[in-house]
Protein backbone atom coordinates (compact mmCIF):
# COMPACT_ATOMS: atom_id res chain seq x y z
CA UNK A 1 0.00 0.00 0.00
CA UNK A 2 1.22 3.39 -0.92
CA UNK A 3 1.57 6.11 1.61
CA UNK A 4 -0.44 9.23 0.99
CA UNK A 5 1.59 12.39 0.83
CA UNK A 6 0.49 15.52 2.49
CA UNK A 7 -0.22 18.71 0.58
CA UNK A 8 2.89 20.34 2.07
CA UNK A 9 5.05 17.40 0.93
CA UNK A 10 3.71 17.65 -2.62
CA UNK A 11 4.26 21.42 -2.64
CA UNK A 12 7.88 21.14 -1.49
CA UNK A 13 8.57 18.33 -3.97
CA UNK A 14 7.38 20.49 -6.91
CA UNK A 15 9.12 23.55 -5.47
CA UNK A 16 12.51 21.82 -5.32
CA UNK A 17 12.08 20.38 -8.81
CA UNK A 18 11.28 23.88 -10.14
CA UNK A 19 14.34 25.33 -8.39
CA UNK A 20 16.56 22.63 -9.95
CA UNK A 21 15.14 23.32 -13.45
CA UNK A 22 15.58 27.09 -13.04
CA UNK A 23 19.18 26.63 -11.85
CA UNK A 24 19.90 24.40 -14.85
CA UNK A 25 18.54 27.07 -17.22
CA UNK A 26 20.60 29.77 -15.50
CA UNK A 27 23.76 27.65 -15.74
CA UNK A 28 23.20 27.01 -19.46
CA UNK A 29 22.52 30.71 -20.11
CA UNK A 30 25.66 31.80 -18.21
CA UNK A 31 27.70 29.21 -20.13
CA UNK A 32 26.48 30.63 -23.44
CA UNK A 33 27.34 34.19 -22.32
CA UNK A 34 30.79 33.06 -21.15
CA UNK A 35 31.57 31.25 -24.42
CA UNK A 36 30.45 34.26 -26.49
CA UNK A 37 32.62 36.54 -24.33
CA UNK A 38 35.64 34.28 -24.82
CA UNK A 39 35.14 34.23 -28.58
CA UNK A 40 34.82 38.02 -28.69
CA UNK A 41 37.90 38.37 -26.48
CA UNK A 42 39.95 36.21 -28.84
CA UNK A 43 38.80 38.28 -31.82
CA UNK A 44 39.67 41.54 -30.03
CA UNK A 45 43.09 40.22 -28.99
CA UNK A 46 43.81 39.12 -32.54
CA UNK A 47 42.69 42.49 -33.88
CA UNK A 48 44.74 44.42 -31.31
CA UNK A 49 47.85 42.36 -32.05
CA UNK A 50 47.79 43.81 -35.56
CA UNK A 51 47.89 47.38 -34.31
CA UNK A 52 51.19 49.18 -34.34
CA UNK A 53 52.88 50.19 -31.13
CA UNK A 54 54.03 53.79 -31.32
CA UNK A 55 57.76 54.19 -30.81
CA UNK A 56 58.13 57.68 -29.36
CA UNK A 57 61.63 57.98 -30.84
CA UNK A 58 60.26 58.23 -34.39
CA UNK A 59 57.86 61.08 -33.74
CA UNK A 60 58.80 64.32 -35.42
CA UNK A 61 59.99 67.32 -33.46
CA UNK A 62 56.43 68.55 -33.05
CA UNK A 63 55.34 65.31 -31.42
CA UNK A 64 52.23 65.24 -33.60
CA UNK A 65 51.02 61.63 -34.11
CA UNK A 66 49.81 62.61 -37.58
CA UNK A 67 53.42 63.16 -38.52
CA UNK A 68 54.57 59.71 -37.40
CA UNK A 69 57.34 58.84 -39.78
CA UNK A 70 59.97 56.16 -39.88
CA UNK A 71 62.70 58.67 -40.66
CA UNK A 72 65.99 57.45 -39.23
CA UNK A 73 67.83 60.72 -39.83
CA UNK A 74 64.94 62.70 -38.32
CA UNK A 75 65.57 65.32 -40.95
CA UNK A 76 62.95 67.70 -42.18
CA UNK A 77 62.63 68.98 -45.68
CA UNK A 78 64.26 72.29 -46.51
CA UNK A 79 61.67 74.92 -45.71
CA UNK A 80 63.84 77.97 -46.21
CA UNK A 81 62.98 80.15 -49.16
CA UNK A 82 65.63 79.09 -51.67
CA UNK A 83 63.71 80.06 -54.75
CA UNK A 84 62.80 76.44 -55.48
CA UNK A 85 59.42 74.81 -55.68
CA UNK A 86 58.09 74.17 -52.14
CA UNK A 87 61.63 73.80 -50.78
CA UNK A 88 61.92 70.35 -52.43
CA UNK A 89 64.96 71.15 -54.52
CA UNK A 90 65.35 72.54 -57.99
CA UNK A 91 63.42 70.98 -60.86
CA UNK A 92 66.48 69.03 -62.03
CA UNK A 93 66.46 66.93 -58.82
CA UNK A 94 62.74 66.11 -58.91
CA UNK A 95 61.94 62.51 -59.82
CA UNK A 96 58.72 61.56 -61.59
CA UNK A 97 56.58 59.11 -59.64
CA UNK A 98 54.87 57.71 -62.75
CA UNK A 99 56.96 54.49 -62.83
CA UNK A 100 57.72 54.23 -59.10
CA UNK A 101 56.25 51.47 -56.96
CA UNK A 102 53.63 53.29 -54.87
CA UNK A 103 51.51 51.95 -52.01
CA UNK A 104 48.45 53.96 -51.00
CA UNK A 105 47.52 53.33 -47.36
CA UNK A 106 44.15 54.01 -45.79
CA UNK A 107 44.83 55.67 -42.41
CA UNK A 108 41.15 56.48 -41.75
CA UNK A 109 37.95 54.65 -40.86
CA UNK A 110 36.55 55.21 -44.39
CA UNK A 111 36.28 51.80 -46.08
CA UNK A 112 37.74 51.56 -49.58
CA UNK A 113 39.58 54.89 -49.41
CA UNK A 114 42.98 53.51 -50.45
CA UNK A 115 41.35 51.64 -53.34
CA UNK A 116 39.65 54.81 -54.58
CA UNK A 117 42.89 56.78 -54.52
CA UNK A 118 44.73 53.89 -56.20
CA UNK A 119 42.23 53.86 -59.07
CA UNK A 120 42.49 57.64 -59.39
CA UNK A 121 46.30 57.51 -59.59
CA UNK A 122 46.19 54.65 -62.11
CA UNK A 123 43.76 56.65 -64.25
CA UNK A 124 46.27 59.50 -64.15
CA UNK A 125 49.00 57.23 -65.56
CA UNK A 126 50.80 55.94 -62.49
CA UNK A 127 51.69 52.37 -63.43
CA UNK A 128 52.61 50.50 -60.22
CA UNK A 129 50.10 51.50 -57.53
CA UNK A 130 48.54 49.21 -54.91
CA UNK A 131 46.22 49.75 -51.97
CA UNK A 132 46.66 48.62 -48.37
CA UNK A 133 45.82 49.67 -44.81
CA UNK A 134 47.73 51.58 -42.20
CA UNK A 135 47.50 50.31 -38.63
CA UNK A 136 47.58 53.92 -37.42
CA UNK A 137 45.04 56.65 -38.14
CA UNK A 138 46.15 60.03 -39.46
CA UNK A 139 44.37 63.37 -39.71
CA UNK A 140 46.60 64.64 -42.55
CA UNK A 141 48.08 62.82 -45.52
CA UNK A 142 51.79 61.97 -45.42
CA UNK A 143 53.90 60.98 -48.42
CA UNK A 144 56.99 58.95 -47.53
CA UNK A 145 59.60 58.70 -50.26
CA UNK A 146 62.79 56.66 -50.64
CA UNK A 147 64.95 59.69 -51.50
CA UNK A 148 64.82 63.47 -51.77
CA UNK A 149 63.18 64.82 -54.93
CA UNK A 150 60.58 62.06 -55.16
CA UNK A 151 56.83 62.48 -54.74
CA UNK A 152 56.53 66.18 -55.57
CA UNK A 153 54.28 65.40 -58.55
CA UNK A 154 51.82 63.72 -56.17
CA UNK A 155 51.09 67.04 -54.48
CA UNK A 156 48.61 67.82 -57.28
CA UNK A 157 46.44 65.04 -55.79
CA UNK A 158 47.29 65.71 -52.14
CA UNK A 159 48.08 69.44 -51.97
CA UNK A 160 48.21 69.57 -48.16
CA UNK A 161 50.33 66.46 -47.72
CA UNK A 162 53.72 66.48 -46.04
CA UNK A 163 56.56 64.84 -47.99
CA UNK A 164 59.39 63.26 -46.07
CA UNK A 165 62.13 60.73 -46.68
CA UNK A 166 61.28 57.59 -44.73
CA UNK A 167 59.80 54.14 -44.85
CA UNK A 168 57.24 51.99 -43.09
CA UNK A 169 57.63 48.60 -41.46
CA UNK A 170 55.40 45.54 -41.16
CA UNK A 171 54.19 46.86 -37.82
CA UNK A 172 52.81 49.95 -39.61
CA UNK A 173 50.86 48.37 -42.48
CA UNK A 174 49.54 45.17 -44.04
CA UNK A 175 51.15 46.09 -47.39
CA UNK A 176 53.83 44.13 -49.23
CA UNK A 177 56.86 46.34 -48.53
CA UNK A 178 59.30 44.89 -51.05
CA UNK A 179 60.55 47.47 -53.54
CA UNK A 180 58.17 50.24 -52.45
CA UNK A 181 59.58 53.66 -53.31
CA UNK A 182 56.64 55.83 -52.19
CA UNK A 183 54.06 55.40 -49.45
CA UNK A 184 51.01 57.67 -49.55
CA UNK A 185 49.38 57.46 -46.11
CA UNK A 186 45.96 58.99 -46.76
CA UNK A 187 44.62 60.81 -43.73
CA UNK A 188 41.16 62.07 -42.88
CA UNK A 189 41.86 65.41 -44.61
CA UNK A 190 41.77 63.59 -47.97
CA UNK A 191 38.99 61.12 -47.17
CA UNK A 192 36.42 63.20 -49.06
CA UNK A 193 38.51 62.91 -52.25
Amino acid sequence: MQKKRSAAGIFFSFFFRAVVVILAIVIVALSVVLVRGLIRGKKLRAKNQNKAVVDESILTEHGDPDELLANPEKTTENTEDTGTQDGLGDDSTLVSSINCKIVVLNATEVNGLAGSWTARLQDAGYTDVTAANSYMQYDHTVILVAENGMGADLLKFFPNADISVGKLTESDTDADLSGVQIFIVVGASDSGQ
